[in-house]
């Protein structure tokens, strides 16, 4: 604020938890080792939000009986002191500055044995055990394997042979991990081990070596179609969307066979790691392109002006007559200036001359009608707000400031059907919260837009008991990779072969849920116009043959179309499957010449 007291931005996002000596905090997650030494052993935990200090409760027995305390502020301290190689078990809270508890100790104790006196390495943690593959391409292996209770790091030995001779090694934090870089159709043999932060081991090797092939390169083909008589292209394809991430088909699939939310979520965005986020998400609406932002009356709606942050309760009748609709517009003849506006039949009636500039919202105890355009009306929660573009703007844009569970609750009925089983439901909830929060961008003036260039947002219109159910059954779950929010794309069937994306996670992955009876896009038949290719390609002339030339070698047929050649009667034209998926109206760019 100013120092006489006007706002000058907006309150920080989220909110820190911060409470008295009698509140209580969420209690510490992922306590694990990240060091040891001969006498000393480094402990690091997820910080709870707002935590003013932690206490580490250390024992030598699992019980822990006859336990020493240590305060720290950060989540994370070393503990020096110890008895050489003695097995310690630690626990962790939070607490006050004063040493009042905040938190309940986190549930099981976790091991961590320090360095014998005469040793520079030793066995202090369990082997790690199911190694198991989670994806491949042609250049890369995902892995994945149960976690150590408290292991800091994980070692994988990589090699071309069973006996793991000549092999290279490759380090983690979470329980999994892509390697890449690796050559085309060749068998790969993993081991795991438990490691410090540093490199020291402290687990034996997983005993017998894991198999895992990486795919064919990208093949090049030679798949030509003559133009027939009739100018029409018979084609068949595999999937829906672009393929990248999670098939929603392919999660329904899982689902049907019993996997929960957060497998299909493994399997779809291998490596990334589930988290938890909360906060605020401004909404662009699209369907609202008028210049003002107008709701139908109801009791409970305030206004407030987000230049000076003075609220006004708006009433539901005026001179006796019932208020049937408020509205926010630029000022007529100022229009860098807004008005409130309201109407008890067919005249517009300015409320209280309240006029300013910048930016405004209604806000409402739960849901407010939006009025578009053409008159019809969408329910929305949170704020409705009236947002300049820019400073000095005289176009007004219409942004719904919403919580994130609220925008899920509006997405998920929107993505995905709400009669699909609860399980995809829930790994659809989690998706479009990443996608959400790895959008926030403070710096404009809205986060995300509504439609499918983004995610498809139908506010409270869109939501159902089914999906509520879903998106409270995660409610602030969402994926990271290396601590950040995971772009976590999603397209409607992969086919039976997810598409390489952008993200070390976004994997092309063999996908056999998404081939089940209910599937209708895993496999399709079109019929394209060789007008329509000559339309969109009109530099060719007359359309004369097609030649599929390369593809990407993962998945039936090759996998998806790289390459296309147009032939034409003046010019030869080189085109992606992705390119002709749009020019041709193709549900995916994985398909083929014939029926």
């Amino acid at each position: 604020i100013t120092t006489d007291g006007v706002n000058v931005s907006d309150y920080s996002n989220p909110a820190i938890m911060v409470k008295t000596a009698s509140g209580t905090y969420a209690t510490p997650t992922h306590l694990r080792m990240t060091s040891v030494g001969k006498d000393r052993v480094s402990f690091a935990w997820e910080a709870v939000s707002g935590a003013p200090m932690y206490r580490i409760q250390l024992s030598t027995s699992s019980t822990m009986s006859g336990a020493t305390y240590y305060r720290f502020t950060p989540a994370a301290g070393t503990i020096t002191g110890l008895k050489a190689g003695t097995t310690y078990y630690a626990k962790v809270r939070v607490i006050a500055t004063d040493g009042t508890n905040l938190s309940p100790y986190t549930t099981t104790p976790i091991p961590a044995k320090t360095l014998a006196a005469t040793s520079t390495s030793t066995t202090v943690f369990a082997t790690p055990t199911n190694l198991h593959k989670t994806a491949v391409t042609n250049s890369s292996i995902s892995f994945a394997w149960e976690a150590v209770n408290g292991a800091p790091k994980y070692r994988i030995q990589l090699s071309t042979s069973s006996s793991m001779s000549g092999a290279t090694y490759y380090r983690f934090i979470p329980a999994s991990g892509t390697i890449t870089g690796l050559k085309a159709d060749t068998t790969y043999y993993a081991k795991v081990r438990v490691i410090t932060t540093d490199g020291v081991n402290l687990s034996p090797y997983s005993a017998t070596p894991v198999s895992a092939k990486t795919a064919t390169a990208a093949a090049t083909v030679n798949e030509t179609l003559s133009v027939p008589s009739n100018r029409l292209l018979v084609l068949s394809g595999h999937g829906y969307g672009h393929g990248i991430g999670m098939g929603q088909y392919g999660a329904q699939g899982a689902a049907k066979q019993g996997l929960t939310y957060s497998k299909i979520l493994e399997h779809y965005y291998p490596g990334t790691d589930l988290s938890t986020k909360t906060g605020n998400i401004r909404v662009l609406l699209s369907k609202d392109t008028s210049d003002s932002v107008m709701v139908a009356s109801r009791s409970g709606i305030t206004f407030r002006n987000l230049t000076t942050n003075k609220t006004i309760a708006l009433p539901t009748t005026i001179g006796g007559k019932s208020v049937i609709r408020w509205s926010i517009n630029p000022t007529a003849g100022k229009p860098t200036q807004s008005t409130l506006q309201y109407r008890t039949g067919s005249t517009w009636v300015a409320y209280n001359d309240t006029n300013w500039t910048g930016d405004a919202q209604f806000e409402g105890p739960s849901d407010m009608t939006l009025i578009l355009p053409d008159d019809s009306g969408l329910k929305f929660r949170g704020a409705l707000r009236s947002a300049l573009p820019k400073a000095g703007a005289t176009n007004r844009d219409t942004v719904d400031v919403v919580s994130i569970e609220d925008y899920v609750r509006g997405v998920v009925g929107a993505e995905m059907p709400s009669t699909w089983m609860p399980e995809a439901l829930k790994a659809q909830s989690v998706a479009a919260r990443t996608y959400g929060v790895r959008s926030l961008t403070p710096t404009r003036y809205y986060d995300i837009c509504d439609t499918t260039a983004c995610q498809v947002y139908g506010g409270a219109s869109r939501e159902t008991a089914a999906t509520d159910g879903a998106i409270a059954g995660t409610k602030s779950k969402i994926l990271t990779y290396q601590g950040a929010p995971a772009f976590t794309q999603f397209s409607s069937s992969s086919g039976g072969f997810s598409a390489a994306g952008s993200q070390p996670y976004l994997k092309a992955v063999s996908d056999s849920y998404d081939d089940f009876s209910g599937n209708a896009n895993h496999l399709w038949k079109a019929t394209v116009s060789a007008s329509k290719v000559e339309k969109a390609y009109s530099s060719i002339g007359t359309l004369k043959q097609l030649k599929i030339t390369k593809r990407t070698g993962d998945g039936d047929w090759n996998g998806r179309v790289s390459s296309l050649t147009l032939i034409g009667s003046k010019k030869t034209v080189t085109i992606t499957g992705n390119e002709a998926r749009t020019s041709f109206g193709l549900k995916s760019n994985w398909f083929r010449f014939g029926g």
